[in-house]
């Protein structure tokens, strides 16, 4: 790289080596060498070559700077990270080479530009010292906050609630990097989170906080230190405060419920459709839609908290016109938040402004439908909403509603705001009037009736006349240009004038761009009543909407209660129903006393929907939502886990069987009396035998563990469970009702009290389109299965992979099968069968008999 520009590169990429840089050029951010040949197939964009001295080539490729933000969210989202460099000084005043320099530096959490309106874009960091400390913070809308755990289970809770797209952690404790594989990672120097001084100066009015959180404070600070490096040159005034996680006010979620519970994701399609935040979802706003999907995330434990948002909600499913006046009113506004979060970080455009202004003029609206139609509720919002009129006044009397994309284009000033400019602007625009009477004067003075002034870019102002009317000419005309068939010639007063027009377009260029700062500087000093005020209509946007969601779906207002009892009449599950032609409500009813619920019945019956809606509903209620069903009193759970369906973890090689017990093991060791427990098929990923033993022992751990006792849904395949009804008080068994019609099943979806006989797994098959003739020969081995006494009882209670039916026939002889033959195990206790048949198994290896 032997050209001037290409080593001003060279040496400012060598500052960044592990990342992309974008190099300003004019108009375009340019990428050299092994960064375009890395970024072009990415961006799906030319790659070409460049000339770099001595005859030598360097590959090429660049993207529009206007349209800067498209590409960065491709190449982060490929997991690279890309440093920006920009002009640092005007091209065209410039002698020599172009200052240039990096200002900032993007990574996944520090990207500015964002793929969801519905989505926090979270940097997080986690230290640890005598306890986990977590900092976590949104640039794009300021939202910074911190939490201390002595829990691992707690903050990687956090963790999955929030999906931080960048995880920062401490060089020196590389081990942490284990605990965290799910996430994009950035490991930085230790000392950068003991700079907490820095962190407490910025923000003064939580400086006792931060004492009171040592740890969280150096989390918080490491983030901190990670955000000014990245982004030297930004203010960053929309960070105005650091706020505490109300973690321990949260219900906790495991990632293993929020996943199975399809909240925010759909396990078939990774996206928000089919979730229960997409059911919810009737927002207006942006930054109302992303509070909702907290609250989904965060549901609340206290009793008054909770009933506080209910009473909101009920208050707005009451006064229709109160709802559908806000609904309106909401209808106009912009993403505030992220807003005040491009001004912050300079990358605001004046129809930012313009939208700045047009939401804040919402503001009276909104106050007007809060007071007009008396609500009691939502009246203590109405002081956040209230400061910022006289502003949003200003803004849209200043910001031209044509007004192009950069401060930097002009025509950005409406006309009326500024004498100075619409004086400049009269100049700049040519002076029609001027002109007119310039020209009529020269027409009167030369008597050439056919004299014309007219401008072009290239050679500016001039007075065109016909070579016909060469000879009437006047002496003081100095010719400028010559055409085929005319003259074009200057005056000193028409060279004066275009001194002015020039000078005017330059003064009023730079008087906009002042202008538009002046504006931006207001709006930057009005940036906590603008977030307060954000906040507000983010809470009134999301009661709407459960109200507005309650009332479309049938939703009842449910009981809050302390007293461990889950009573619910004809529930519903929120999202299933919607998609359903006909959804056959159920009941549910658990206590302290009886807080185990056995579930049998067919697949396909309905089962895990049942054990999912009850687990939606309960979750709903505590995050202040109505509920579907038609009545509904819910004692407040502290956390909700589920155990549903198979799946594996090949990557860190765990096979389905290894996940379900990590589950399980997971719930045994966190629930308590206070939690809801869903378990799904526990035991179903391994032998018969060995499932049915674990299942059986689970059950149990769940009933006689003082420190649990939590209430349990449990759908189990297994029907020797049932038999826990006899023995446990706190046990109780519910079956899904069938129908059969001939050789026909119909599966009613109905939970009624009692056990199933039956698991009606070829029906199943069949609905699935199982060959006919495989089904044929199934119900043929079911039916000897079931009527040979030694088969039947073996291969109950053992794997096939241990004992091949197909070999007793020619081993029946054997004594250990003559002594099972005249053992009557369904006499037995189940637990005197087990321990019998574990024996059996033993002697049957040890004989090698098969």
């Amino acid at each position: 790289m032997n050209t001037p520009m290409l080593q001003q590169y060279q040496e400012i990429k060598n500052r960044v080596p592990d990342t992309i840089l974008f190099f300003r050029l004019g108009d375009f951010y340019e990428m050299f060498g092994q960064d375009a040949e890395t970024a072009a197939p990415v961006l799906e964009i030319v790659l070409t070559a460049r000339d770099a001295g001595k005859g030598q080539k360097i590959p090429m490729c660049g993207v529009p700077h206007h349209a800067v933000d498209g590409y960065l969210l491709k190449l982060v989202a490929a997991g690279f990270k890309v440093a920006i460099c920009e002009q640092m000084e005007d091209p065209q005043a410039s002698k020599g080479i172009v200052k240039r320099d990096i200002v900032r530096i993007v990574t996944p959490g520090t990207l500015d530009s964002i793929s969801s309106e519905t989505k926090n874009n979270f940097l997080a960091c986690v230290y640890k010292e005598k306890t986990w400390a977590l900092a976590y913070l949104d640039i794009t809308t300021g939202d910074f906050r911190i939490m201390e755990t002595p829990s691992i289970q707690i903050l990687q809770a956090e963790l999955n609630r929030i999906a931080p797209s960048e995880l920062i952690l401490s060089k020196d404790v590389a081990m942490l990097s284990k605990l965290f594989t799910d996430y994009y990672l950035t490991a930085i120097e230790k000392n950068l989170f003991l700079r907490t001084a820095e962190l407490s100066e910025r923000f003064k009015k939580q400086a006792e906080l931060l004492q009171q959180m040592p740890v969280a404070c150096k989390a918080a600070a490491g983030l901190w230190q990670y955000i000014s490096q990245n982004i030297p040159n930004s203010g960053q005034e929309h960070i105005l405060r650091i706020s505490v996680s109300q973690s321990s006010t949260a219900m906790v979620l495991d990632k293993w419920t929020r996943r199975n519970l399809e909240l925010v994701e759909s396990l078939r399609t990774s996206d928000e459709k089919g979730t229960l935040f997409s059911t919810l979802n009737l927002t207006k706003t942006a930054f109302g839609a992303r509070l909702l999907r907290n609250w989904v995330q965060q549901p609340l434990r206290d009793p008054e908290s909770i009933n506080e948002r209910l009473a909101s909600v009920e208050e707005l499913t009451r006064n229709t016109f109160l709802r559908q006046d806000i609904q309106k009113a909401l209808t106009t506004v912009y993403d505030l938040e992220r807003l005040l979060g491009k001004l912050s970080l300079g990358k605001a455009s004046p129809r930012d402004l313009l939208a700045l202004g047009s939401t804040l003029s919402c503001l009276p609206k909104v106050r007007d439908c809060i007071t007009d139609n008396g609500s009691q509720k939502l009246a203590k919002y109405l002081p956040s909403l209230a400061g910022l009129d006289d502003l949003a006044q200003e803004l849209l009397a200043a910001i031209n509603p044509e007004a192009p994309y950069s401060p930097k284009d002009g025509n950005i000033i409406q006309n009326g705001y500024s004498a100075e400019i619409d004086s400049l602007r009269a100049i700049s625009s040519g002076g029609k009037e001027w002109i007119a009477r310039l020209e009529n004067q020269e027409r009167e003075r030369t008597r050439i009736r056919s004299l014309k002034i007219g401008f072009n870019k290239n050679f500016g102002y001039f007075i065109e006349i016909t070579n016909a009317n060469a000879h009437l000419i006047p002496d003081d005309y100095q010719r400028k240009q010559t055409l085929v068939n005319a003259e074009r010639f200057i005056t000193p007063e028409l060279k004066e004038y275009e001194q002015r027009v020039l000078t005017a377009q330059d003064r009023l260029s730079d008087l906009e761009y002042q202008l538009f700062s002046v504006l931006r500087d207001k709006v930057l000093a009005c940036s906590l009543l603008i977030i307060n005020a954000a906040q507000s209509l983010a809470e009134i946007d999301v009661f709407v909407s459960l109200a507005g969601t309650a009332i479309q779906n049938n939703y009842v207002k449910p009981e809050i209660r302390s007293d461990g009892i889950i009573h619910i009449v004809e529930g519903r599950h929120p999202v299933v129903e919607r998609i359903c032609d006909t959804f056959v409500p159920n009941d549910t009813h658990l206590t302290r006393n009886k807080h185990l619920a056995l579930i049998t019945g067919p697949n396909m019956a309905g089962k895990s929907t049942y054990m999912r809606q009850v687990a939606l509903i309960v979750l709903m209620a505590q995050i202040g939502s109505f509920v579907p069903a038609q009545k509904a009193a819910i004692s407040i759970a502290d956390c909700i886990f589920t155990r549903v369906g198979a799946a594996d973890n090949l990557a860190a090689g765990q096979s389905t069987f290894m996940v379900e017990m990590n589950e399980v093991a997971h719930i045994l060791k966190n629930a308590t009396a206070d939690s809801l427990i869903i378990l799904d098929e526990v035991g179903r990923g391994t032998a018969t035998f060995d499932g049915l033993s674990l299942a059986w022992a689970i059950a149990e751990h769940l009933v006689e563990n003082p420190e649990i006792k939590a209430k349990t849904l449990f759908a189990t395949h297994y029907h020797e469970l049932t038999e826990l009804e006899e023995r446990y008080p706190e046990v109780f068994n519910l079956h899904v009702a069938v129908r059969e019609q001939g050789d026909d099943v119909v599966f009613l979806h109905k939970i009624l009290p009692g056990k199933a006989d039956r698991s009606y797994g070829l029906h199943v098959a069949k609905i699935a389109g199982l060959p006919p003739h495989l089904l044929k020969r199934a119900a043929i081995i079911l039916g000897e299965l079931e009527n040979s006494p030694t088969q039947r009882k073996i291969v109950k209670a053992v794997d096939a992979n241990m004992l091949q039916p197909s070999l007793f026939d020619n081993q029946s002889t054997h004594p250990i099968f003559k002594e099972l033959e005249e053992l009557d195990l369904d006499n037995l206790a189940p637990r005197q069968a087990m321990d019998y048949l574990y024996d059996l198994i033993s002697r049957v290896k040890a004989t090698k008999i098969i």
